[in-house]
């Protein structure tokens, strides 16, 4: 669902400063925005109708090198703004032909057949799913009737793993554990970039000694926190975790913190 997005974004960038013919013919991942050979004349870049109407008001006024230096400054900012999707999107990679069964339209039309093709190329997929297993569960929730091509990726989804049998059980275990698999499977390093950008705010140069295990306590606290809509004035701190911190020593070792935290967790339980 985001792939085409993607390539919608780079073409649109794009047709700003680059040939037409240039910007219909290549792929969005081949597009070469450096190339000076296949950009639009300087004085036809287009930076949007405002900026545009402007422009032909202070033409008289400003001179041609002011214009330029606009132009050139507005066309460097498409060229960064297509390296920068380029970098963090690979759009030729396979991964995004083998999530298309997701798509209600392709698996409530069994597309494809069987989904062992797509484990083999998932080693993790092959070695923990039971593929005859899975190739069942594929084929049964297809004739479910909550299995309409018309739905969202999300609610087609939701409506399968809520499918129970007579006895309450879920009836596409297997199925939607691949599911979820291949909806983690992710779609650009923006993520892994947002983590170290967290890690910097954490593990300052001041805080260069902080063990493993208290990096990854701040990470994870510092996330609920933002999940759970939390600030620092409204946390409600337990007296085990203010004992914990106060016996907490920053050349603490591994061993020695893991003790304290079994003493904070054998409190809280």
């Amino acid at each position: 669902m985001l792939k085409p997005e993607i390539e919608s974004l780079i073409k649109s960038i794009a047709c700003d400063f680059m040939k037409i013919d240039i910007v219909k013919s290549t792929s969005p991942n081949k597009l070469n925005p450096t190339d000076v050979n296949q950009h639009v004349p300087l004085s036809e870049t287009y930076v949007g109708p405002g900026a545009t109407a402007t422009i032909h008001e202070i033409a008289s006024v400003a001179g041609k090198a002011d214009v330029d230096n606009f132009l050139t400054t507005c066309k460097n900012f498409f060229i960064e703004s297509i390296l920068q999707i380029q970098s963090r999107f690979d759009l030729d990679d396979p991964v995004h032909e083998i999530v298309q069964c997701l798509l209600p339209s392709n698996a409530a039309a069994l597309k494809p057949r069987s989904l062992r093709s797509i484990c083999q190329k998932l080693p993790y997929l092959k070695d923990t799913i039971d593929l005859n297993k899975l190739d069942m569960e594929w084929r049964q929730h297809a004739l479910e009737p909550k299995a309409k091509p018309e739905l969202h990726w999300d609610e087609y989804w939701l409506n399968i793993r809520d499918t129970t049998t007579p006895t309450g059980e879920a009836k596409y275990p297997l199925l939607m554990a691949f599911v979820s698999i291949l909806a983690s499977l992710p779609f650009s390093n923006v993520s892994v970039e947002r983590i170290f950008s967290q890690l910097k705010l954490v593990k300052t140069d001041q805080r260069n000694y902080l063990k493993s295990t208290s990096l990854v306590s701040l990470l994870q606290a510092k996330m609920r926190m933002k999940n759970e809509h939390l600030t620092a004035a409204s946390l409600r701190v337990h007296k085990g975790m203010l004992e914990l911190a106060a016996k907490m020593k920053s050349y603490a070792t591994d061993e020695e913190t893991k003790e304290l935290r079994k003493e904070l967790l054998s409190k809280l339980s």
